[in-house]
């Protein structure tokens, strides 16, 4: 599943739907579908849904971010 593959890959499941949700239709808009750039072992979702990134905690598996 998507989560699953965002835990196995060090991103916050929550912020690498939020991600997938905001590029998708960018995409479609474009007539691009460079789906690589939105698998989760990519460089700047790495880099964007990390959570390295940033302070968060989750709670009762909802995401919070400060």
């Amino acid at each position: 599943s998507l989560v699953e593959s965002a835990k196995e890959n060090g991103l916050i499941p929550r912020r690498y739907l939020n991600h997938l949700e905001e590029e998708l239709p960018l995409m479609e808009e474009a007539g691009e579908y460079e789906l690589e750039r939105l698998m989760p072992w990519h460089q700047n979702v790495q880099k964007s849904c990390s959570a390295k990134e940033g302070r968060h905690l989750i709670v009762k598996g909802i995401c919070l971010f400060f």
